[in-house]
Protein backbone atom coordinates (compact mmCIF):
# COMPACT_ATOMS: atom_id res chain seq x y z
CA UNK A 1 0.00 0.00 0.00
CA UNK A 2 1.08 3.74 -0.52
CA UNK A 3 0.02 6.13 1.28
CA UNK A 4 0.45 9.70 -0.18
CA UNK A 5 0.66 12.63 2.77
CA UNK A 6 -1.39 16.07 0.29
CA UNK A 7 -0.68 18.74 2.66
CA UNK A 8 -1.26 22.33 0.61
CA UNK A 9 -0.52 24.21 -2.42
CA UNK A 10 0.36 27.75 -2.61
CA UNK A 11 -0.07 30.39 -5.16
CA UNK A 12 -2.33 29.00 -7.46
CA UNK A 13 -4.17 31.09 -10.14
CA UNK A 14 -7.86 32.23 -9.48
CA UNK A 15 -9.86 30.54 -11.82
CA UNK A 16 -13.48 32.26 -10.40
CA UNK A 17 -15.09 35.69 -10.78
CA UNK A 18 -14.49 36.16 -6.83
CA UNK A 19 -10.76 36.20 -7.85
CA UNK A 20 -10.39 32.61 -5.53
CA UNK A 21 -10.46 28.83 -6.35
CA UNK A 22 -11.92 26.14 -5.06
CA UNK A 23 -9.49 23.55 -5.52
CA UNK A 24 -9.00 19.87 -4.86
CA UNK A 25 -6.69 17.45 -6.35
CA UNK A 26 -7.10 14.01 -8.07
CA UNK A 27 -3.84 11.65 -7.86
CA UNK A 28 -3.45 8.80 -10.22
CA UNK A 29 -1.00 6.15 -10.74
CA UNK A 30 -0.29 6.60 -14.84
CA UNK A 31 -1.75 3.87 -16.63
CA UNK A 32 -3.84 2.21 -14.03
CA UNK A 33 -7.21 2.57 -12.67
CA UNK A 34 -6.02 3.71 -9.48
CA UNK A 35 -7.18 7.29 -8.52
CA UNK A 36 -7.96 9.26 -5.22
CA UNK A 37 -9.77 12.39 -5.20
CA UNK A 38 -8.61 14.80 -2.47
CA UNK A 39 -12.02 17.49 -0.68
CA UNK A 40 -12.74 20.77 -1.99
CA UNK A 41 -11.14 23.55 0.03
CA UNK A 42 -13.72 26.38 -1.13
CA UNK A 43 -12.54 30.12 -1.82
CA UNK A 44 -8.71 30.05 -2.02
CA UNK A 45 -5.47 30.50 -3.79
CA UNK A 46 -3.33 28.28 -1.08
CA UNK A 47 -5.44 25.25 0.32
CA UNK A 48 -4.53 22.98 2.79
CA UNK A 49 -5.91 19.51 2.68
CA UNK A 50 -3.60 17.92 4.93
CA UNK A 51 -4.77 14.68 4.04
CA UNK A 52 -3.39 10.80 3.27
CA UNK A 53 -4.53 9.26 -0.01
CA UNK A 54 -4.10 5.64 0.37
CA UNK A 55 -3.55 3.68 -3.14
CA UNK A 56 -3.52 -0.86 -2.37
CA UNK A 57 -1.20 -1.06 -5.41
CA UNK A 58 1.96 -3.64 -5.05
CA UNK A 59 5.41 -2.60 -5.14
CA UNK A 60 5.66 -3.32 -9.03
CA UNK A 61 2.97 -1.29 -9.46
CA UNK A 62 4.66 1.94 -8.07
CA UNK A 63 8.33 0.97 -9.67
CA UNK A 64 6.47 1.03 -13.28
CA UNK A 65 4.13 3.73 -13.12
CA UNK A 66 4.58 7.92 -12.28
CA UNK A 67 2.54 9.24 -9.48
CA UNK A 68 0.50 12.35 -11.00
CA UNK A 69 -1.38 14.89 -9.10
CA UNK A 70 -3.63 16.95 -11.12
CA UNK A 71 -5.00 20.06 -9.27
CA UNK A 72 -8.64 21.14 -10.37
CA UNK A 73 -11.09 24.37 -9.25
CA UNK A 74 -14.59 22.83 -8.49
CA UNK A 75 -17.48 24.86 -10.62
CA UNK A 76 -21.00 23.85 -9.70
CA UNK A 77 -22.16 24.89 -13.06
CA UNK A 78 -19.27 24.11 -15.58
CA UNK A 79 -16.83 22.05 -16.22
CA UNK A 80 -13.57 21.92 -13.80
CA UNK A 81 -10.50 24.23 -14.63
CA UNK A 82 -8.00 22.12 -14.38
CA UNK A 83 -4.86 24.33 -12.43
CA UNK A 84 -2.21 22.46 -12.82
CA UNK A 85 -0.34 18.76 -12.26
CA UNK A 86 2.89 17.22 -11.55
CA UNK A 87 4.30 13.62 -11.61
CA UNK A 88 6.68 11.80 -9.11
CA UNK A 89 8.62 8.41 -10.57
CA UNK A 90 9.86 6.40 -7.38
CA UNK A 91 13.72 5.25 -7.95
CA UNK A 92 14.39 1.99 -9.02
CA UNK A 93 16.93 1.77 -6.43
Amino acid sequence: MLRVRLHRAKGLRAADRNGKSDPYVVAHLAGSKLKQRSKTVRKTLEPVWDEVLEFDCTLTDLLAQQLVFKVYDWDRLSLNDLLGEVSAVLPLA
